[in-house]
């Protein structure tokens, strides 16, 4: 909690990575759980709605590492400089209606990434919302898995 305090709470802020400060929400609260959230809001000087949030990203981003089959190597995540477009997926998962909606763009987002478009893959990510919001949802999803699926198998 000290090392916390000082790294994120003090009024000249280091400026971490966000895949680090992901990584590190991550492992504190999910899997050693050395602290709550509660403990590390206190510890930080955040919010806790803002730490669930930032939590639910560092969740998207070990789903990501576990779909590359690369789990728990933040540094991968760092190197190839993903941190921004997971959180943009973060916000498009909040207008999904249910689970198959989340799981299909989740797959389309991923394989995205992986991929590494040409340009601003968070923009990238970003106009998929695009997409989305029209009646071409369901056949972009559609293409996008098939897509994944030959990626997977090669």
């Amino acid at each position: 909690m000290l090392e916390l305090s000082i790294q994120y709470g003090e009024e000249a802020k280091v400026d971490y990575n966000l895949i680090d400060r992901l990584a590190g929400l991550y492992t504190d609260v999910v899997d050693t759980k050395l602290l709550t959230i509660e403990e590390y809001a206190k510890s930080t000087s955040e919010s806790i709605n803002v730490l669930k949030n930032k939590l639910d990203v560092a969740k998207l981003l070990v789903e990501f590492l576990e779909y590359i089959n690369a789990p728990r190597q933040f540094y991968i995540a760092r190197d190839i400089k993903i941190g921004s477009p997971i959180e943009e997926l973060g916000k498009l998962i909040k207008k999904c209606k249910n689970e198959t909606e989340i799981n299909d763009l989740k797959i389309c987002a991923f394989n995205n990434i992986l991929m590494q478009p040409n340009g601003d893959l968070t923009r990238f990510i970003r106009n998929i919302k695009d997409i989305i919001s029209t009646t071409h949802k369901s056949d972009f999803l559609k293409d996008q898995k098939e897509i994944a699926l030959k990626n997977r198998k090669k």
